[in-house]
């Protein structure tokens, strides 16, 4: 014949793992309240030099031949370790200026080629499109 303890065993092991569950699933929203996350709003940056493009402006790639231009990750002259995979640009592509940032006295600016931003030196650009 089992003891009073046996049986109040599995009494106990389901009153255990059913609060271990409730700590899982709870939300915790009677002690903390939840507020909503305000989404932050991302500044266009407004360089403070000259440039010959201006932010929204609409220009046309320059390249020569049917080779396409790279854009870089970073304002900086392209190499094949800092090119923007899959974004090659066309001559006379028309993109549309999202940025303006000059390193060591070479304007940069960022654009988008194949849904992908990145950035490319002024001299590689053409105007009045």
């Amino acid at each position: 014949m089992p003891s009073r303890f046996s049986r109040l065993i599995p009494l106990m092991v389901t009153a255990i793992l059913s609060l271990m569950s409730l700590a899982c699933w709870s939300s915790d929203t009677l002690i903390i309240r939840p507020t909503i996350t305000p989404i932050p709003t991302v500044a266009v940056p407004t360089p403070n030099f000259v440039s010959k493009y201006a932010i929204g402006e609409k220009v046309s790639v320059v390249t020569t031949g049917i080779a396409p231009l790279y854009i870089t990750e970073r304002p900086e002259p392209p190499s094949r370790s800092n090119r923007v995979a899959n974004a090659a640009c066309y001559a006379a592509t028309v993109v549309t200026i999202e940025a303006v940032q000059q390193v060591d006295s070479v304007t940069y600016y960022q654009i988008t080629c194949n849904n992908l931003p990145g950035w490319v030196s002024e001299k590689l650009l053409s105007g009045g499109k």
